[in-house]
């Protein structure tokens, strides 16, 4: 079920059923809500009326895994095909050509004005206006899972098999099982408003502190060990 808070009377509303798995979802604008739907495709709902974009839409694939805003209000879509963007002037998705195909799973818009997008295990740099790709000169040594920027400006890399690291241009240092990780497989991050960094693993939940890692799992009272978001 997907869930809104109400602004006039702060109570929970229930939305329309989105018949698939959601991955993510992007509140655009108090009207607008993106839904990234694992099989069929783009779902949005704008003034609660509600399209479904798919490969007919100009989409690569249905499956999809994130949307992002970038700093002009476009709209970005991570799929297993590549990265994608809606024209709102022909109510289509359309590609960039200099992009490969590919798994995205992570695509943000950083602070600096651009947008980082991940795909396989490469990251590249595209400006918002111009649509120019740059290719971010670090290959990380397993498929990218998850991008993330704290407030202060560190943009964080999960991975599906090395566990995290920062985006640098230098070789990657990957935080992992090996000094603290629960697991190699991260499938979210964020930071709360005290500076605390928690990380979404196939194994739990871990909060990243400047001192030691502390992992919270099933048997700790957590309702499951895989933590998507």
């Amino acid at each position: 079920a997907l869930l809104r808070h109400t602004s006039d009377g702060g109570a929970w509303r229930t939305l329309p059923r989105v018949y698939d798995r959601v991955d993510y979802a992007l509140f655009a604008s108090p009207s607008c809500t993106w839904y990234a739907a694992v099989n069929t495709g783009v779902v949005r709902e704008c003034d609660n009326q509600r399209v479904t974009y798919t490969q007919s839409s100009g989409l690569p694939s249905a499956t999809i895994f994130h949307i992002a805003q970038d700093s002009g209000g476009r709209i970005w879509v991570g799929t297993d095909r590549g990265v994608a963007y809606f024209e709102p002037a022909t109510n289509t998705f359309k590609t960039v050509a200099t992009l490969p195909s590919g798994y995205s799973f992570g695509i943000i818009a950083a602070q600096d004005g651009l947008l980082y997008a991940a795909i396989d295990r490469t990251i590249y740099q595209i400006h918002p206006n111009s649509l120019t790709v740059t290719p971010w000169p670090v290959r990380y040594p397993s498929m990218i899972t998850e991008l993330y920027q704290s407030p202060d400006g560190v943009i964080w890399v999960g991975t599906h098999e090395h566990g995290l690291t920062t985006l640098t241009r230098d070789e990657p240092q990957m935080t992992s099982v090996t000094n603290g990780l629960p697991n190699n497989h991260i499938l979210s991050i964020f930071m709360d408003r005290e500076q605390i960094l928690w990380v979404g693993t196939h194994r739990g939940l871990v909060q990243f502190r400047p001192a030691q890692f502390h992992s919270h799992r099933a048997e700790d009272g957590l309702g499951y060990d895989y933590v998507r978001a």
